[in-house]
C-alpha cells in the first residue's frame, strides 16, 4: 500500500483534463483498526477511529539528542497498481489523437484510438475487484484462500461466482444493493466489449464507451468504496462478536 500523508481529502473532483478528477476518492488513507477507507477528518465510517485530533508532526528525539520533527503518515487507500494505472489512463486522455490513427481498418470494423484507456481500465478494474475479494476472504485458512482464487481465475467468475461464495450475491447485486446499479451496468458494458474486442470485434470499443468510462470513473470508485467498507464493516462485526 501507498503511505499517505495526514491530507483532509476535500478536493473536489473538477474534468477529465486534470489529474485530481482521476484520483480524488484515493486521497483517504486506511483506518489502522478495521481497514476502511476513511478521510483523515472525520471518524472511520465502520469503527468510529478518529485520526483527525492527530497532529500533522510529531518532534521525535534521537540517541543523539537531537530533535527531529516527523510528519505524520499511515497506510494509503490505493495500491502502486492502482495509482500505476490510473496515472496511464490520465495521461492517455490528454494525448493528441491523430487523424490517421487506426483509418487503415472498414469504417465498421475501427475502433477508437483511445482503446487503450478501456482496457486499462479493465486492468484497473480486475486490481479492485482481487483486493475487495481478498479482504472479504481473510478469515478463511490460507490454503482455502489460495484454493478459491486458483479455481476463479477470470475476472469474469471472481466478480460472479466467486462474490457469492464469499459475499453472498454477485458483486454486480452488491453494487445495485448499495444503490449503484449504474455503476453495475456500466461494468457489465465495459466487459462484454472489452471481450468481444478481445475476440476480433475492434468495434466494441468504440469512442461512445471510451467517454462513457471516463464520465463513469468517480461513480465506479466510489461505488468500490463503498463496496470495500461494507466488507470491511461485516469483519468488522464478526470481530466484535468474537470479542
Amino acid at each position: 500500500m501507498r503511505a499517505a500523508s495526514l491530507i483532509p481529502s476535500d478536493m473536489n473532483a473538477t474534468t477529465p483534463s486534470e489529474w485530481n478528477y482521476w484520483y480524488e476518492p484515493w486521497r483517504r488513507i486506511q483506518c489502522g483498526r478495521c481497514r476502511a477507507i476513511m478521510s483523515t477528518v472525520a471518524p472511520c465510517p465502520v469503527c468510529g477511529m478518529d485520526f483527525s485530533r492527530t497532529p500533522s508532526e510529531t518532534i521525535v528525539r534521537l540517541p543523539t539528542g537531537e530533535e527531529v520533527r516527523v510528519t505524520s503518515a499511515f497506510m494509503g487507500a490505493d495500491e502502486w497498481t492502482q495509482y500505476s494505472l490510473l496515472q496511464l489512463m490520465f495521461e492517455e486522455w490528454r494525448r493528441p489523437v491523430r487523424d490517421d490513427v487506426l483509418q487503415g481498418a472498414p469504417v465498421d470494423r475501427r475502433a477508437s484510438p483511445r482503446l487503450v484507456l478501456v482496457l486499462l481500465f479493465w486492468t484497473h478494474v480486475e486490481v479492485l475487484v482481487e483486493r475487495l475479494l481478498q479482504r472479504a476472504s481473510e478469515q478463511l485458512p490460507q490454503p482455502i484462500r489460495d484454493d478459491l482464487f486458483a479455481s476463479y481465475g477470470s475476472v469474469g467468475s471472481r466478480m460472479d461466482r466467486l462474490s457469492r461464495l464469499l459475499l453472498g450475491a454477485s458483486m454486480h447485486d452488491e453494487f445495485a444493493r448499495l444503490g449503484r446499479a449504474d455503476v453495475a451496468a456500466h461494468l457489465k458494458r465495459v466487459q462484454t466489449a472489452r471481450n468481444a474486442f478481445l475476440h476480433g470485434k475492434s468495434e466494441s470499443i468504440s469512442d461512445a464507451l471510451v467517454e462513457e468510462t471516463v464520465d463513469m470513473l468517480p461513480a465506479t470508485h466510489a461505488a468500490w468504496i463503498e463496496l470495500y467498507n461494507d466488507v470491511c464493516a461485516r469483519a468488522w462485526q464478526d470481530t466484535l462478536r468474537v470479542g
